[in-house]
């Protein structure tokens, strides 16, 4: 093969894989399985996990300041992530066979708790919902309510184990806490609404549900055509949380979904 033609074929080879990674451009969300759901709803363009180190709560009994400000987290972890506060087994140091190593070279772990920031007004995340209550044998009794609407408001849902910094702060609070940073205009937005979502009347909080306008004062849109950048800050009690989208790439087999 001619270094050309074969050059061509590793790039074609290259974009059938990365597009074969992108359910929402590769199939219909009605043949989305499980693990398509999962990559959309966490780990897709309209999907950001964000780690905060917990200053909110009380660090555990023993613990310092010498954690490690990069070392992983209990808490909202992965599977296997071991307790707050407990140090990772510590073997000995090169040339000092049985000798335990110092408090200073322990790997210690700082508390963190992990949080997923969701925009859910695109109709891509509003179809994995639908599909993954489909998948779990609990299909919504009107999925085509949730699909068609046409949300007038950018919609940022905020999830955690941990969402003991919003549990004290009203909605009203809430809205002067946050705001959507357009990158090219330099505007910063501040939501239109804030919900507390819980499981029912005075229950446990399961989300934050933040609304941000499409359109200013003079009916502008407020993200411009060809954005690059778009940040959600919200800085409540200790916890500062930020998470950075990239319209560019918010894009479904339709075009640009936000």
């Amino acid at each position: 093969m001619k270094p050309l033609a074969k050059a061509l074929a590793l790039v074609c080879v290259a974009t059938l894989l990365a597009w074969a990674g992108d359910p929402w451009k590769e199939k219909p969300y009605t043949e989305w399985n499980q693990k398509d759901v999962q990559k959309v709803l966490n780990d897709s363009p309209w999907a950001r996990t964000v780690r905060v180190t917990v200053s909110w709560r009380p660090l555990p009994v023993g613990a310092n300041t010498g954690y490690e400000s990069g070392a992983q987290a209990p808490g909202a972890q992965p599977a296997g992530a071991q307790p707050a506060g407990e140090m990772a087994p510590a073997g000995p140091a090169p040339g000092q066979s049985g000798t335990p190593a110092a408090p200073s070279d322990m790997a210690l772990r700082v508390p963190q708790a992990e949080f997923v920031v969701r925009w859910v007004s695109a109709l891509t995340v509003r179809q994995a919902l639908v599909r993954n209550a489909e998948l779990a044998g609990n299909p919504l009794q009107d999925p085509n309510q949730l699909l068609q609407a046409q949300p007038d408001s950018y919609q940022i849902l905020v999830l955690g184990a941990d969402l003991s910094p919003f549990a004290g702060a009203n909605e009203a609070d809430l809205q002067g806490r946050a705001e959507l940073r357009i990158g090219s205009t330099k505007k910063k937005l501040a939501p239109v609404a804030v919900q507390l979502l819980r499981s029912n009347a005075g229950g446990r909080l399961q989300g934050v549900l933040f609304q941000f306008p499409k359109r200013d004062a003079s009916g502008e849109a407020v993200v411009p055509a060809n954005e690059k950048s778009l940040e959600f800050v919200c800085e409540v009690k200790s916890l500062s949380l930020r998470a950075k989208f990239d319209p560019r790439k918010m894009v479904n087999r339709e075009g640009v979904d936000l």
